[in-house]
């Protein structure tokens, strides 16, 4: 990790494209600006772990259903097919319904750290 002192209104640059700077030092709080490309996507820790952990509950009761279809079709018979009269298409279906938005702060939302000592 790498620890940098910088004082109110003094900046640091990441990969020539993203700009962050300290705004305000109040006690423990301390607050920062951002200046990024609008592609990328920025995120307060606490927000990016309860994303990951409800994708990986979401890719685990995909693979559960996942399974559970395809066992069940096996013991099933021949597939049920849509009422077009088409090919054949399995009639369960699977998703990920648990996925949380991806949360993107955008230009000008302030996004405050808080320093653990």
């Amino acid at each position: 990790m790498l620890y940098l002192t910088r004082k109110i209104g003094e900046s640091v640059i990441i990969n020539d494209n993203i700009e962050v700077t300290v705004v305000d030092i109040r006690g423990k709080s301390i607050k920062l600006g951002f200046t990024f490309p609008s592609d990328a996507t920025v995120l307060r820790r606490e927000i990016f772990e309860r994303i990951q952990e409800e994708n990986r509950a979401a890719a685990v009761a995909d693979d559960e259903a996942r399974a559970e279809a395809i066992t069940g079709a096996a013991t099933a018979g021949p597939p049920q097919t849509d009422s077009g009269g088409g090919a054949a298409v399995p009639l369960a279906v699977t998703g990920l319904a648990n996925l949380a938005p991806a949360v993107r702060a955008t230009r000008g939302d302030p996004v405050e750290a808080v320093r653990s000592d």
